[in-house]
């Protein structure tokens, strides 16, 4: 078995996934045999360098390690993914129910469903900024999108309230 690769394989196993790792080995010339010994050495009963076995290469729900995307359209799907979560997010969780209260008639009091409203939202926005640390190094392409996703809500806001400020001022001019 070849050392250089076994080397090279367990220094960068949790930077790159396996199927990375095992072509950049093929593309410098070494042995596919070699590297599949090596690598089922390294990663154990991981998946193939085909993507069979126990786990693919690319999941979209596995936020723990870090993606080396491997095509535009993954990076592009995970940007989407960060600019309309925290949108339908705050729908779900907040809106939604706070109607429910509202339909149901077991909250009467509209400053209950306020409150209610105000601390889910709250709570949201949090677990937004600990996502946006916390898959920066992971999946960097998620966190370009959650802070796209609030500019693009503050520029909508600046121009409805630039909108709403001239038409007062249309009206006062007549």
């Amino acid at each position: 078995m070849n050392e250089q690769i076994v080397n090279y394989l367990a220094t960068n196993r949790d930077k790159y996934p396996r199927a990375v790792l095992t072509n950049m080995l093929v593309k410098s010339g070494y042995n596919p045999k070699e590297i599949e010994d090596a690598a089922a050495m390294v990663f154990g009963g991981q998946a193939n360098s085909d993507g069979s076995g126990p786990s693919a290469p690319f999941n979209f729900w596995d936020f723990s390690t870090k993606i080396v995307y491997d095509s535009p359209a993954q990076r592009r799907k995970d940007f989407w993914f960060g600019f309309w979560a925290p949108l339908l997010s705050t729908v779900a969780f907040s809106w939604i129910p706070a109607l429910l209260l509202y339909v149901s008639g077991m909250a009467a009091d509209l400053s209950f469903i306020k409150d209610i409203f105000n601390i889910i939202n709250s709570v949201a926005k949090l677990a937004i900024f600990v996502g946006i640390f916390y898959l920066w190094n992971r999946r960097r392409s998620i966190s370009y999108g959650i802070i796209g996703g609030y500019l693009f809500n503050f520029f909508v806001s600046i121009i409805i309230v630039g909108v709403i400020i001239s038409m007062i001022g249309l009206a006062f001019i007549r």
